[in-house]
């Protein structure tokens, strides 16, 4: 893993994307870069699966497309928030564990070596 925020041009983060083998972040930029360049993606995401599908952070509307993807998101909502996550500070999106973003790198990656 390397941690490159705020050191690269959007052009040199589009060429690191491309070259690695797994994309780990939240709905941004980096992420639809990672799609278009067809990088493997896993997106941990504030929404709420119970959450509306409408609503502008809901991934079943501006999710990666047509690539590899895994999205992790709480199930519900953490009070006051109901549809959607209000917080301006990370709330919902808490309820996701490391644990969870392991799995899913494990069985990303694994798939990849099944594929390849």
């Amino acid at each position: 893993m390397i941690n490159l925020i705020g050191q690269t041009t959007l052009r040199q983060t589009a060429a690191i994307i491309n070259e690695s083998h797994l994309f780990i972040g939240n709905d941004g930029g980096p992420m639809h870069l990672a799609a278009a360049v067809g990088t493997s993606i896993i997106e941990i995401c504030c929404h709420p699966k119970s959450g509306s599908p409408k609503h502008h952070n809901s991934p079943r509307r501006f999710g990666p497309w047509k690539i590899q993807s895994t999205i992790l998101q709480p199930e519900y909502a953490v009070g006051p928030c109901k549809d959607s996550c209000l917080s301006a500070k990370a709330h919902c999106i808490k309820s996701i564990s490391t644990a969870q973003v392991i799995k899913a790198i494990q069985k990303q990656l694994s798939d990849q070596c099944v594929q390849n």
